[in-house]
């Protein structure tokens, strides 16, 4: 029996089939439990979903009209299930426009659309230009980098972009410059500021001479009329800020909750989220049980409520020894930077965007991107620079 055959609701099969399950004989050797945790459901949900599996429904009866006294009452439910599945299956085919959200600088937009843009769906023009931003609702990107690299920067630069109203353009349908979804960010460091929000809104919709502003249709609209669109851009943009580690834990576990009641978010930014959980004395297995809170929560997000998810991580200096391996201040040979929170929370598909300078003398801004199961350190990259506003521009590479 076929995935989509199964009595769930379609944001669990979608979930299902992107996890890499097909049909139903593919789940029969899973725990109910590891279901649950896979896809950040219920594990009730979880439990019925394999139950399914293990006791598919049988060939459908023909209805009698005096079998139980209903008098074709199953032939008229069977008729009304009929319509329902058709009319869902019309609604799918309906073509729709999905958010993109926009780094600000074509040149990360475009590294970013190559690990992005592969599904067919997507014109050859948008993977050539990636001119209306490389990230969509569904995704989870990691940003890493050393201090005062521009990793809030690019937050803040992501968030106005999707209040925008950025929209990837699918086959046969028309691009569309609507107003944007709703913005959660979660601020841990004090980095992001109502006032630095302001300032970079309304740079937005002044700025005419950027690069960005001239290929972006929405900020030609929102400085066209004459305007003033900030405070539009800042209207749904949801600012919490988060001052200690309980509170931090406090909210992952209420974010799915947060959600439900705020249907519009579209984009949930983390800025940072290693900064409550680097403590040197923090115990590894309450740093386990905390990050496999973040692995749900990221999972409904992206999943269930259809999120784009973005998360800055600081980075920490690891010594290896000559062959690669952990080693400590006397058997160490070198030193690198690494994610402070490493993979614990992250999935095969998790976007890391890492950011770095030149060489001496170099002080360009770049960008590597790589996935968990597929980094590679020598694959290409992209450099940009963060504008007197406090946005990320293009520069000319100068390597």
């Amino acid at each position: 029996m076929l995935i989509s055959q199964l009595a769930a609701t379609h944001s669990v099969k979608s979930a299902l089939q992107e996890a890499g399950y097909h049909n139903t004989t593919e789940l029969l050797q899973t725990a109910a439990s590891d279901l649950s945790a896979e896809l950040s459901i219920p594990l009730s949900q979880a439990e019925d979903i394999i139950r399914q599996c293990r006791n598919p429904p049988g060939p459908s009866r023909q209805a009698s009209p005096h079998r139980n006294g209903h008098d074709g009452h199953d032939a008229a439910s069977a008729s009304a299930t009929a319509e329902i599945q058709a009319s869902t299956a019309a609604a799918l085919l309906v073509p729709q426009s999905l958010p993109r959200f926009s780094t600000l600088s074509e040149t990360l937009d475009a590294l970013i659309s190559q690990h992005t843009c592969a599904d067919a769906d997507v014109t050859s023009e948008d993977r050539a230009t990636a001119a209306t931003g490389a990230i969509t609702p569904g995704m989870a990107v990691e940003i890493s980098g050393p201090p005062g690299i521009g990793k809030t920067a690019i937050a803040i630069g992501l968030a106005l972009s999707a209040r925008m109203g950025t929209r990837k353009r699918r086959k046969d349908s028309v691009p569309q410059d609507r107003g944007g979804g709703e913005v959660l960010i979660i601020d841990t460091e004090g980095a992001i500021t109502p006032d630095r929000l302001s300032k970079a809104a309304e740079a937005l919709t002044r700025n005419t001479s950027s690069k960005f502003t001239v290929d972006l249709s929405p900020v030609k609209f929102a400085v066209a009329d004459g305007i003033d669109r900030a405070p539009q851009l800042l209207e749904g943009i949801h600012l919490v800020r988060v001052a200690t580690q309980v509170q931090m834990v406090a909210f992952l576990n209420s974010l799915d909750e947060w959600l439900l009641e705020h249907p519009k978010v579209i984009l949930i930014l983390i800025d940072s989220l290693s900064y409550h959980f680097r403590q040197p004395n923090f115990e590894l297995n309450a740093r386990r049980r905390v990050m496999d809170t973040v692995k749900q929560q990221i999972g409904k997000a992206t999943m269930v409520h259809h999120c784009a998810i973005v998360l800055i991580t600081q980075m920490a200096t690891k010594l290896l020894s000559l062959d690669g391996k952990r080693s400590n201040f006397e058997t160490g040979e070198k030193a690198v930077l690494m994610p402070q929170l490493g993979e614990m929370w992250q999935n095969a598909k998790t976007l890391r965007v890492v950011l770095f300078r030149g060489p001496d003398g170099n002080e360009v801004r770049y960008a590597h991107v790589g996935t968990s199961a597929d980094s590679d350190p020598n694959g290409d990259w992209a450099c940009f620079d963060i504008s007197t506003d406090g946005l990320p521009m293009d520069v000319e590479d100068t390597r």
